[in-house]
């Protein structure tokens, strides 16, 4: 039986701590893997910060299974993650039976919160991949995650002045209020459509742990890039957006982007790119990243979408197409600006 996180359970978290798989690659760069804490803080906020856990106690074949699951939801929001389950996969059927069970219910209870799509990213050669296959999940785009390790004796940076960096004929500058009606339609005219469903649009404030700048043409001051940056205690995590007739100035991205503050510890930097930015992998490679993983970003939907193509056949068609057409969106057809981003941890 699958229950809600209690404080008798806390024996159990620590038990299976350090022995699942994150699937919320962002968080588990910068922020770590805190699976108590999470829970403990689920627990006494009721459910409120968005990081419901989940307990199994299992007998199989005479034997005892426990494990859990993490959900990250902000209440309302569309998009839900799955941040991690325990214990990892092994080829015994009992523990792929309890993985189904933890994916249906976690499936569930993002849409009792109102939640149109759970998004789980999995090493692409793991069995995660076919598990949740099997649970109803569809590989929507794959992402390599590139890190760059800071040199040694690194200090910290100084921080981004309000004018930006200037790294050419365009500057690297903190995003304003006024500048999310070009961010919103380089979003829809970059990302893929079916894409959109997995990966939120950039949300509208920037808090103490995620920051967002535009690469901006000084000349003319249109908006050519965005460039979002989470930082936490043990990393920083960037990914961007850049208009398809602008990759020519990506470089001055990327110079711009190592130019950032640095933290009063220095950290790792990722930068996540998906398939369709693929052009960004050489580029970061000059730039001294390296390849660190290869994941399937995986989606389910948890409500019907009346007169939409089963997502599985759109997923097979994405996989099966490496390029990828960039929509031209009007400016009457931006997405909502909906600030559906990480629960605030």
């Amino acid at each position: 039986m699958i229950t809600s996180f209690d404080l008798r359970d806390v024996p159990l978290v620590r038990q299976l701590d350090g022995q699942g798989m994150p699937m919320d690659t962002e968080a588990a760069l910068t922020l770590g893997v805190h699976l108590l804490r999470n829970a403990l803080v689920s627990y006494l906020a009721m459910g409120e910060r968005g990081l419901p856990t989940f307990v199994l106690r299992k007998g199989a074949n005479g034997a005892r299974i426990c494990a859990l699951a993490q959900l990250r939801h902000r209440a309302g929001a569309e998009r839900a993650r799955i941040l991690y389950i325990a214990p990892r996969l092994a080829p015994d059927e009992a523990v792929s039976g309890v993985w189904l069970g933890l994916l249906d219910h976690l499936t569930r209870v993002a849409g009792s919160r109102g939640a149109q799509s759970l998004v789980a990213e999995v090493p692409i050669d793991s069995p995660a991949v076919e598990t949740l296959r099997t649970a109803g999940f569809a590989v929507y785009t794959r992402q390599e995650v590139l890190r760059l390790d800071p040199p040694a004796g690194a200090k910290p940076g100084v921080v981004v002045p309000e004018e930006g960096i200037d790294t050419g004929s365009t500057r690297l500058r903190p995003r304003r209020s006024e500048d999310m009606w070009s961010i919103n339609l380089l979003y829809a005219n970059t990302a893929p459509p079916l894409l959109q469903l997995a990966e939120p649009p950039p949300g509208s404030q920037d808090d103490a742990w995620r920051r967002g700048y535009v690469l901006e043409d000084k000349r003319r001051g249109d908006v050519l890039a965005y460039l979002q940056v989470k930082q936490g205690p043990v990393g920083l995590c960037l990914k961007a957006w850049l208009l398809p007739d602008a990759e020519d100035r990506a470089g001055e991205l990327v110079a711009g982007a190592l130019r950032l503050a640095q933290p009063v510890r220095p950290r790792p930097m990722y930068w996540l790119v998906s398939r369709y930015q693929g052009w960004l992998r050489g580029l970061l490679s000059d730039n001294g990243f390296v390849e660190w993983a290869s994941q399937a970003v995986m989606v389910k939907h948890t409500v019907a979408r009346v007169g939409a193509e089963p997502a599985r056949a759109l997923a097979s068609a994405l996989e099966t197409h490496p390029k990828l057409a960039v929509p031209v969106v009007k400016a009457d057809r931006l997405p909502s600006q909906d600030p559906a981003h990480a629960a605030n941890h």
